[in-house]
């Protein structure tokens, strides 16, 4: 525990002394924006997997649940996460949903209950958990049941927020929720603190233990110069544990969060198997990155740097790799589009084929009604 301990204290200082022994603490900029991704995805979530006939009930875990409030009045991510699905205009179309939230300090799981109070009569088809106990051994319960019962999990969004770096239970625990059909995991993996604590043979031993890294694997992470590449190699050498433990290719979305000194703090990262996810995740984190990039800090909050949006020159940016990519052949619109969505760091929007055609770089397109539209069946053929 020292090791958490040490992270936990380095965590309060990037917060500016942040007490997490209160029941309630204030509420930071960075935070916000994690939560407006993670409203922003579930109001696509709610409904995509309600309309699917693979389950007669959807599944929400918050791990690390909290209170359900700040000291300001700020809801938590169980009420975000409970909202998002309460104020849908299609809630009535949902299916079952089981929100359950994890938190091991009674006091906050007491507090989050009377939130949820707050929140008046709930729909019949909400079902609400609020349990005190450490979440790694809550889910290993309930993972360890059903492997003996050969049962599945269902379809699972699983949220994952700890104030450090233990007590998630690793590969092990989030790469058996991944395992099932339709569960997905968006974890604050705490890269900063972790990249700062790999050099102390304690605090390394610590993360070793949490994530199964092994030396190998530490030593390649440190042995990498460049910061910013060695933040991704955290990032893949956790994926590749996750894909070990599932059995089962993964793609990724990281959201890079900063604090106030500009220096990296954790990522935010979603985890599934789905292209559609990817898709919807991708537009949750790109519109919350001030510089519409998948990158979020404190510094620029203060500095009052913003995107204006209604220019979109990423648009242009995107068209030229789409066509450096596809060039000289002939492809679906729906291949470019997937593309798009794993291959680059952008959103999908069909304008940018409108900035190639009419740049000349589209010969012809053919599957269309009138021009400058583009379906997913369509064929284009590249200059």
């Amino acid at each position: 525990m020292g090791g958490a301990r040490d992270g936990l204290e380095e965590l309060q200082v990037q917060l500016h002394m942040v007490d997490f022994e209160d029941t309630l603490w204030k509420i930071d900029e960075h935070t916000k924006a994690k939560h407006i991704i993670l409203e922003r995805y579930l109001k696509a979530w709610f409904p995509i997997l309600s309309s699917l006939p693979i389950s007669d009930r959807l599944v929400y875990i918050d791990g690390f649940a909290g209170p359900g409030e700040y000291k300001g009045g700020e809801p938590g991510s169980p009420i975000i996460a409970l909202k998002a699905a309460l104020e849908h205009k299609l809630k009535d179309k949902f299916k079952n949903i089981i929100f359950w939230f994890i938190d091991c300090r009674e006091d906050r799981c007491n507090h989050l209950r009377k939130k949820i109070a707050d929140l008046g009569e709930l729909p019949p088809n909400f079902h609400v958990e609020v349990t005190c106990g450490k979440f790694k051994e809550e889910l290993s319960k309930i993972l360890e049941g059903l492997e003996r019962e050969g049962s599945s999990l269902a379809p699972t969004f699983c949220f994952i927020d700890p104030f450090g770096y233990t007590d998630t239970g690793g590969p092990e625990v989030l790469g058996k929720i991944l395992k099932f059909p339709k569960c997905e995991v968006l974890l604050t993996y705490m890269v900063g603190f972790m990249d700062r604590s790999a050099y102390d043979p304690a605090k390394c031993r610590i993360i070793c233990e949490e994530w199964n890294f092994s030396k190998d694997d530490i030593d390649k992470i440190i042995n990498t110069k460049n910061m910013i590449d060695r933040e991704i190699v955290w990032i893949d050498v956790l994926k590749k544990k996750l894909i070990e433990v599932s059995g089962t290719n993964l793609y990724h979305v990281a959201f890079c969060v900063k604090g106030y000194n500009n220096r990296t703090l954790y990522y935010l990262i979603y985890f599934t198997k789905h292209i559609k996810g990817v898709k919807a995740m991708k537009e949750a984190m790109f519109k919350t990155g001030k510089t519409g990039q998948y990158q979020f800090s404190d510094y620029d909050f203060r500095q009052k740097i913003l995107l204006d949006y209604s220019k979109e020159l990423w648009q242009k940016d995107c068209a030229e790799m789409i066509y450096e990519h596809f060039k000289h052949g002939v492809h679906q619109v729906e291949e470019i589009e997937n593309w798009v969505i794993l291959e680059t760091p952008y959103i999908w929007r069909s304008g940018i084929l409108k900035i190639l055609e009419n740049e000349r770089k589209i010969i012809s397109v053919t599957g269309r009604c009138r021009q400058f539209t583009y379906p997913k069946k369509a064929s284009i053929k590249f200059e």
